[in-house]
């Protein structure tokens, strides 16, 4: 008996300190693979907390896989429009299908090769204005069904372009108002001075004033231009030739973003010079009126304001439709202004 009681002791001391016989059960590590259906990198379990499919990689089908479109099977909003990015065919809320903003062109279902039109590290499908000008690629696409998709046809959708109607100034410059009336917002129109409230002729009057809109405008003058492309129709051109008349209007130096030139303000022989560049602690601000003529191809001027001076004379030419202004001293260009 007490040879029993010795055995069963011995036994149940070898089970207390862990001797791995005493039980069936062991501690063997579960070894299980979660099971992953469609071979997203996502398993089963973890698509059906997000709510994606299990037997599609693509549960929204818009070319991006669920493993990329989730934090290792975290959900992703990138909109805040409450379907995650995984389940959703617009990621940037955009209006612009994520499918159509070119995630994945090589087809791998991996958006590393994302295009990515304003080159800010967030692709197009993720971005909600593409060409980085200012204005919301929703707010682009929605004018775009009004006007076209590529208004300049340069072949580049309009909120992939930064210049959208081709007229040389960026969108983020223009925006989307309406500077002439005409109903086209400034970004998208070629011509922002053609409308009602534009000044085609530059003197100040605008073009509804002048009659634009009537089916025969007048013209005060009658000389077969009307009044709303004649700067001089009020008298504002003194009876001046139409070789002078060419300088009327406003001009800026296109190599100096802060020089702007008027010719004829309000009927008065005049330019106007605002330079800053070189006063970059204050505004330097010059006003000189002169008198000009012309004689064989040579603009000469005298100042009225600051001084007398003896004429200064200067070649000049024009040039694309007598927008642009060119003035040489001894050969060499001094000035190249171009017509607002």
């Amino acid at each position: 008996m007490k040879k029993q009681v010795f055995i069963v002791s011995i036994t149940i001391l070898l089970c207390i300190t862990g001797f791995s016989g005493c039980f069936e059960q062991s501690k063997k590590p579960n070894t299980t693979t979660p099971v992953d259906s469609d071979g997203d990198g996502l398993s089963d379990e973890q698509e059906r907390i997000l709510g994606t499919n299990t037997t599609s990689p693509d549960s929204d089908d818009d070319g991006v896989h669920d493993f990329f479109e989730t934090e290792n099977g975290t959900a992703i909003d990138a909109d805040d429009d409450g379907v995650i990015d995984a389940l959703d065919a617009d990621d940037d809320g955009d209006s612009v299908p994520t499918a159509l903003e070119h995630p994945d062109d090589n087809g791998d279902g991996n958006p590393s090769d994302a295009l990515d039109t304003d080159g800010d590290s967030i692709p197009d499908y993720l971005d909600n204005d593409d060409d980085n000008d200012g204005i919301p690629t929703t707010i682009e696409v929605a004018y775009s069904r009004i006007y076209g998709d590529d208004v300049d046809n340069d072949g580049l959708l309009n909120y992939r372009d930064t210049d959208s109607d081709g007229d040389d100034k960026n969108d983020s410059v223009e925006g989307t108002g309406d500077s002439d009336g005409d109903g086209i917002p400034n970004f998208l129109d070629s011509n922002d001075n053609d409308g009602p409230l534009g000044d085609l002729d530059g003197d100040g009057v605008t073009n509804q004033a002048e009659g634009s809109s009537d089916p025969n405008p007048p013209d005060s003058d009658d000389d077969g231009t009307p009044d709303y492309l004649d700067p001089g129709s009020d008298g504002s051109s003194g009876g001046l030739p139409p070789e002078q008349q060419k300088f009327i209007g406003s001009w800026h130096n296109i190599d100096v973003e802060t020089e702007h030139w008027i010719f004829y303000e309000n009927g008065t022989q005049k330019y106007t010079v605002v330079v800053t560049d070189n006063y970059p602690w204050e505004p330097f601000v010059a006003e000189l009126r002169f008198n000009y003529t012309v004689n064989n191809s040579m603009l000469c001027q005298s100042v009225l304001i600051g001084g007398d001076s003896p004429p200064t004379c200067y070649p000049y030419e024009f040039s694309e439709n007598d927008k642009v202004l060119t003035l040489f001293d001894n050969g060499e260009v001094m000035r190249v202004l171009r017509r607002d």
